[in-house]
């Protein structure tokens, strides 16, 4: 059984979710650019996200940031919603972070979870299919940023 089962409540795949500005403003390396992710992936103990773009900071010019079709947001029920959050995604950093470490940093209130829309199926597809290529090149990796809780003394 994974241990997120045990967790207070579920995090999403493909939903953009909101962090703590504080715990963005930790992480080294200016990596993480904006204070919405998307979780792409999750195993056992640790989950896997990219950030996603508000307007200010997509650059059409680049080929790591992917465009969305917000008008192609998808609630629980498979409807068409609105997805006003993020313009894009970056792919070419992904974040790795053990899952009870993230959920602490979401600001997302867990009753608003539900209410929020997954990203379209054709922008899924098309994330997917783009980390996939990026991940099979051998001169154009992501780079992979593994957040760790910082030791108590």
């Amino acid at each position: 059984m994974n241990s997120y089962n045990q967790a207070p409540f579920p995090l999403p795949v493909l939903k953009p979710l909101v962090l703590d500005e504080l715990f963005i403003k930790k992480i080294k390396g200016d990596k993480l650019k904006t204070q919405i992710i998307l979780l792409i992936a999750e195993d056992e103990e640790f989950v896997f996200f990219i950030n996603g773009l508000e307007e200010k900071n997509f650059d059409n010019s680049n080929p790591d940031h992917i465009s969305i079709i917000s008008s192609e947001g998808m609630d629980e029920n498979g409807k068409l919603q609105q997805i006003s959050s993020i313009k894009g995604v970056d792919i070419g950093t992904i974040f790795k972070i053990k899952y009870f470490d993230l959920i602490d940093k979401i600001i997302t209130k867990s009753d608003e979870i539900e209410s929020l829309p997954y990203l379209g199926i054709n922008d899924q597809i098309n994330i997917v299919e783009q980390i996939t290529t990026k991940l099979n090149s051998n001169d154009n990796l992501p780079h992979l940023v593994i957040i760790r809780k910082k030791e108590q003394n």
